[in-house]
């Protein structure tokens, strides 16, 4: 995966310029907006694998005879905590790329409608 150092200001700044664009500039190529949106599922269906595997290992960790040592009790809580946190970071995430989805293939749609010939 690439860095990306550009701020929601830059990002914010180069959408406004899309503004006074013009059609060559704002051409919207269903290949590209299907590549695009497969890759966003692509990324979801991974997170979905580390989801369901974040579940398993909670679920067998609630489970887990630690014995009785504060240490291995204090330790199992401590971790009990980090998988939650990481469950629903996961899934907050995931709800993310499914707005996005349906966000780009509705604005798609309408970049569609709206480039129809005049007649």
């Amino acid at each position: 995966m690439s860095t990306d150092d550009r701020t929601l200001a830059d990002l914010t700044a180069q959408m406004n310029g899309w503004k006074s664009g013009t059609g060559t500039e704002l051409l919207l190529e269903d290949a590209h907006a299907a590549a695009f949106l497969d890759r966003v599922e692509a990324a979801k269906a991974d997170l979905q694998q580390q989801l369901t595997g974040a579940n398993g290992l909670q679920a067998w960790l609630s489970g887990a005879d630690v014995g009785t040592y504060v240490s291995a009790t204090t330790t199992r809580q401590h971790l009990e905590e980090d998988i939650a946190e990481f469950i629903e970071a996961v899934s907050s995430y995931i709800h993310y790329l499914d707005a996005l989805t349906q966000t780009a293939a509705a604005a798609c749609q309408s970049i569609r409608n709206a480039d129809q010939p005049h007649s």
